[in-house]
């Protein structure tokens, strides 16, 4: 079974704010048949249930956390919180990450950042930004976007590949078992990077004879970076 680390809000949790959630129903009924959720919310953590809002305010191109009435500088105590949960999900054997939209902490490119009380675009949340650094090459993605039915088939895809590529490098005993990964992929591959596919060919037949170890790690290095395309 998939492990999914994922935003609790949406597992329905009652953490938000203001003591909601907001359970996605594709999540828990679709691919909650396929996978366990390892659930992660630092701004519950740091500042509990039911909380102020945040905002993320920059100066000098500093991220601050401030609270959005009261004005409290809170971004050491978020900080602390998101290292302590990022512990928690790289203790596990996840193959992929579901961040909430919008989120000061999980929004993937949809979190509003402020310069003052001005607007200043949208960028990724604090959160979001430290598992992008921590997890390279990784399929990670918010639930507003998987409302895109090719977002959605894409990144699921991602998380069964990624699955299967973690289990062949823990478990490969044999160049057949490389071999039969690459061959099951094969029209996979040709249809995300086709210069990727066959440098993946070329690896997989080994012409310096290198060792299985080498040859595995070498192959799904490159083969994890083609699923992020």
């Amino acid at each position: 079974m998939l492990k999914v680390a994922i935003s609790a809000c949406l597992l329905g949790e009652p953490i938000r704010y203001d003591k909601t959630g907001q359970r996605d129903r594709f999540l828990t009924d679709k691919l909650g048949k396929y996978a366990s959720f390892i659930p992660f919310c630092p701004e519950h953590l740091a500042f509990g249930t039911p909380r102020e809002t945040i905002r993320i305010v920059l100066e000098n191109e500093y991220k601050k956390v401030i609270t959005v009435f009261s004005k409290n500088d809170v971004t050491e105590a978020m900080h602390k919180a998101m290292a302590q949960e990022l512990r928690k999900i790289q203790s596990e054997p996840i193959c992929g990450i579901i961040l909430k939209s919008k989120s000061p902490s999980c929004g993937l490119g949809s979190t509003k950042y402020y310069v003052g009380e001005m607007g200043e675009g949208k960028k990724d949340g604090l959160f979001a930004l430290t598992c992008k650094e921590a997890f390279e090459d990784f399929p990670i993605e918010e639930e507003a976007r998987l409302l895109d039915p090719w977002l959605r088939e894409n990144f699921i895809m991602q998380l069964f590949a990624y699955h299967d590529a973690m289990r062949l490098e823990k478990h490969a005993q044999s160049m057949n078992e490389l071999v039969a990964f690459h061959t099951a992929y094969k029209f996979l591959l040709q249809s995300k990077h086709e210069g990727n596919y066959r440098l993946l060919g070329k690896i997989v037949a080994n012409h310096k004879n290198k060792s299985l170890q080498e040859l595995t790690q070498a192959y799904l290095s490159l083969f994890k970076k083609n699923h992020r395309l």
